[in-house]
């Protein structure tokens, strides 16, 4: 394995290649492109030395919920508002969206350029 400490590798030991546009991506055995990998740590000497750079704590994305509060994007890929006490609300449904004017519409069921995670569904029990 190369010991250099800007080279990503994955769990498997393969190296993991940036793209053009910065898509990480492994070639299998068979010669294929996997995308969606992750990079693994390395141990050396006590340290755990961190292989890639350090994301964002979170992003504010163009939802509202139904309070038109902001609904934000964690850095572990979790949706997440803020309440008025300050805490962190998961579990979030989008309800508002906002344009690129800046305008805020209302959301309908079957909107499907919101994010699965954000939707809101009927539950019938």
């Amino acid at each position: 394995m190369n010991t250099n400490l800007y080279t990503l590798h994955n769990a498997r030991r393969r190296t993991i290649v940036r793209g053009p546009r910065g898509g990480m991506h492994v070639v299998t055995s068979g010669g294929r492109k996997r995308y969606g990998v992750k990079p693994h740590f390395k141990r050396h000497g006590l340290n755990m030395v961190r292989m890639h750079p350090q994301k964002k704590s979170a992003v504010a994305t163009k939802y509202l919920n139904s309070k038109k509060r902001v609904i934000f994007l964690s850095a572990r890929g979790k949706f997440f508002t803020v309440s008025a006490s300050g805490r962190r609300v998961y579990r979030v449904r989008a309800s508002h969206v906002k344009t690129d004017a800046g305008s805020v519409r209302k959301v309908t069921k079957k909107h499907k350029a919101v994010p699965l995670a954000l939707r809101l569904f009927r539950i019938f029990g």
